[in-house]
């Protein structure tokens, strides 16, 4: 593992700053699920993952997104959190607008053992380790979930169609991004986040650094590419690159070909509805454990 993704999933760095408990309201999609998102996840819990046996073993949500909270509470589903930090968690819990079902089991869900459950949950959960873990912790929830149950995630990905440019950073393609962000419902973040991804991922290891996102925003606003407000806007986030934080987004093939070794189905694949310009890279999967 990394040492930025070990810090990061640490209680130990969680419970010093607990950044995403204290920024989580600052975030917006695709940083945290949109309401378009969670109609998927409701879908999907409904129709691929044995929900309805409320005599089944609680499910489990990798991390404590208080959206999917809420949401899973709001199905009645009885469910645990795994989260390293009691105080992201308390952070996070005061984010809900519902109460009750969610319970803390404290620990590195990369891994947990435990016994086998009906689903799992996560949002952009595995998003947060290094390429090189993905293919043991898939192995281990499979192990989590009982035979025909569900693992239902979203996850950050490259197209086919954006290989070619990953690692290229395009200060015309920014600029051009930006534009979308002239619409209402679409702020500068949205609107660019995924070009400066696409510019600033690494091609072997698929890591984006939040250090080397930081800097690359900045030369943009020197170049003229980017506005003060729009810098401003999306300050919080350079809090993120004080602990090198790094996102991993390998190609979707790669994705599937790890699923696919690890003995779990792809079984639906859905894109949200939201027409903001990330929607592509960011599916959200319904995948299976085999009976």
């Amino acid at each position: 593992m990394s040492k930025a993704a070990h810090t990061f999933l640490t209680s130990a760095w969680l419970d010093k700053g607990a950044t995403i408990g204290r920024l989580w309201s600052s975030y917006s999609p695709p940083a945290r699920p949109s309401s378009a998102d969670l109609k998927i996840f409701r879908h999907f819990l409904a129709e691929g993952s044995n929900c309805a046996d409320q005599s089944s073993s609680p499910g489990l949500l990798l991390g404590c997104t208080p959206e999917l909270q809420d949401l899973l509470a709001g199905l009645a589903l009885q469910f645990d959190c795994l989260d390293a930090s009691r105080r992201n968690y308390l952070l996070m819990r005061r984010l809900r607008a519902t109460s009750g079902q969610g319970r803390l089991v404290k620990c590195n869900w990369t891994h947990y053992r435990g016994r086998p459950r009906p689903w799992i949950v996560g949002d952009a959960a595995l998003n947060m380790l290094p390429w090189h873990m993905w293919p043991a912790v898939l192995a281990n929830l499979r192990c989590l979930l009982e035979r025909g149950g569900s693992l239902i995630h979203r996850f950050y990905l490259w197209r086919d169609e954006d290989e070619q440019a990953l690692g290229l950073l395009s200060p015309k393609a920014v600029g051009a991004a930006s534009q979308a962000s002239h619409e209402p419902h679409i702020s500068i973040y949205a609107a660019i986040v995924f070009e400066l991804y696409r510019g600033l991922v690494d091609r072997t290891s698929y890591q984006v650094s939040f250090l080397l996102w930081r800097d690359a925003v900045l030369r943009l606003q020197q170049a003229g590419v980017l506005s003060e407000e729009d810098v401003s806007s999306m300050r919080y986030l350079f809090q993120q690159a004080k602990v090198d934080f790094r996102l991993t987004i390998p190609p979707r093939a790669r994705l599937e070909a790890l699923l696919d070794r690890a003995g779990l189905l792809v079984e639906a694949v859905e894109f949200s509805d939201s027409g903001l310009p990330f929607e592509k890279n960011c599916p959200i999967y319904l995948i299976r454990r085999p009976v």
